[in-house]
């Protein structure tokens, strides 16, 4: 087979896996041409796009918890906080050790929600729940605060101004979203083009 045969064959293969991007078309919208960023552990084999299936993750904590109780009865979902993909704009994004970043690409359907203050809300909360627990001596009372914090400050419109504005963006209530390697693409704006 001859190069310019393999090349066209690659380029067809990048351009039907990237078909599979293009059908994001609620985030692509409401994003605005602004990339969100997560941490995948570094994996030498993996591929450059990815099909991630959000799991039910089993690790629980007291903030956890609390952020569980608070969004169980306003969106009717339980166990939020282990059925959802936390999500950084480039302002906030801080790419951990032996991890590789990816661009976030939620399907059609999703629910977002965040708090403008907040670029990471596990460092926030867990900071001003060992603060609280200096003043009130029973956890409980505690988790209660968090709960009706964590409920009355995060909002869910407008994502491009939550990306604009720093804030650890939350998507929910999808079974899968896409994620494309950012050392593929460091130029998030002609990968947008591309797809939009």
């Amino acid at each position: 087979m001859k190069a310019k045969e393999l090349f066209s064959e690659g380029i067809e293969q990048f351009r039907t896996e990237l078909s599979q991007v293009r059908q994001c078309t609620q985030f692509l919208c409401e994003s605005k041409g602004q990339p969100l960023l997560k941490n995948f552990p570094t994996n030498p084999s993996s591929n450059w796009l990815r099909q991630v299936k959000i799991r039910h993750h089993k690790k629980v904590d007291s903030i956890i918890e609390s952020f569980n109780k608070a969004f169980d009865a306003t969106f009717g979902i339980h166990n939020i906080h282990q059925r959802a993909i936390f999500t950084n704009g480039v302002k906030t994004f801080r790419l951990q050790e032996g991890h590789d970043a990816f661009y976030v690409f939620p399907i059609n359907r999703y629910n977002f929600i965040y708090n403008p203050e907040i670029a990471s809300a596990k460092t926030k909360y867990q900071t001003t729940f060992e603060e609280l627990q200096e003043s009130f001596s029973d956890e409980e009372t505690v988790k209660q605060i968090i709960t009706e914090l964590v409920s009355y400050t995060y909002i869910s419109e407008n994502l491009c101004e939550g990306i604009d504005k720093g804030a650890e963006v939350v998507f929910f209530g999808i079974p899968y979203y896409y994620a494309i390697k950012q050392s593929v693409y460091p130029d998030y704006e002609k990968l947008y083009d591309i797809l939009i």
